[in-house]
Order: structure tokens, then C-alpha cells, then sequence
């Protein structure tokens, strides 16, 4: 493979990343936010399960999705001896990301 080939391979897999991120992210914040809390739970019923399961899982759900664009938890983790969290984020940065995008 061309370096070339492998430079639009990888913007194509980091758009696709970013991409399905925001729209897994708006799916949570849908639920919350133009349905409601109340109005989920009341769609939770009316398929059988809890209504208070709603208020459990929509935070949840939101949250999950947030952790996907730190890149730490599914991701490569490179953590220095001793180091901090803000340190950690800079390491794996500058192990994990290309040229392109530091």
C-alpha cells in the first residue's frame, strides 16, 4: 500500500471514528433532551421493562459514548511511571496519533 493510500485510509477511519462518536453521543442526548427522562421511561413501560430503568440507562448511555473520544479506555494507553492524568493523555497522544494530527 502507498503511503498516500495509507494517509486517506486512516482520515477515512478517523471521520468514520468522529462520525459514529457524534451520532451515538446525539442518540443519547436524545433521549434526555427532546423525549425527555419522563417520556422514556414511559416508552421503557410500554415495551415491559421498568420505567426507572430509564433514568439509569439514558446517563449511561450518554456517558459511554463520551469516553469514546478520550481514546484511553478502548484505546492505547501509555501511562509514564509516577506520571499524572494530564500526562497520560499527553503520552498516549504522542504515541498513538500520526504526524498528520499532533
Amino acid at each position: 500500500m502507498k503511503a498516500n493510500e495509507q494517509t486517506l485510509q486512516d482520515y477515512g477511519i478517523a471521520i468514520l471514528r468522529i462520525a459514529l462518536g457524534v451520532m451515538f453521543l446525539a442518540h443519547g442526548l436524545l433521549k434526555v433532551l427532546v423525549f425527555t427522562l419522563p417520556g422514556t421511561a414511559g416508552f421503557f413501560e410500554s415495551v415491559g421493562f421498568p420505567g426507572f430503568a430509564a433514568y439509569i440507562v439514558a446517563p449511561a448511555e450518554a456517558s459511554s459514548n463520551l469516553a469514546r473520544y478520550d481514546g484511553v479506555r478502548y484505546g492505547l494507553r501509555d501511562l509514564p511511571e509516577g506520571a499524572g492524568l494530564q500526562d497520560m493523555y499527553a503520552a498516549t497522544r504522542e504515541e498513538g496519533f500520526g504526524d498528520e494530527v499532533k
